[in-house]
């Protein structure tokens, strides 16, 4: 992950960071957990592929954030969807 670092400019490295540590508030997470890793590869990846976009904070969060139905998931009440029946829970 360090070496994706290398690729990116100064500029690119502070947004990444900036988008990340905005996320990882919002989302109640340190950067060393596994979800702030995850984000910060996503943001890397970003910052690489779309290093014209200056939004790489509103890109992270339509990347990995769930949709508000799924709000259940991300603090750890699984549900699983089958489409001929609705939403069944499957934990919690």
């Amino acid at each position: 992950m360090l070496m994706s670092l290398i690729s990116l400019s100064d500029n690119e490295i502070e947004r990444v960071m900036a988008a990340v540590g905005q996320w990882c508030r919002e989302n109640h997470c340190e950067v060393d957990s596994e979800a702030g890793r995850r984000a910060l590869t996503t943001a890397i990846d970003l910052a690489q592929t779309q290093s014209s976009d200056k939004r790489i904070f509103t890109l992270l969060v339509q990347r990995l954030n769930p949709p508000h139905d799924y709000e259940d998931v991300r603090h750890g009440n699984a549900t699983t969807i089958d489409n001929s029946r609705g939403t069944t829970p499957t934990g919690g």
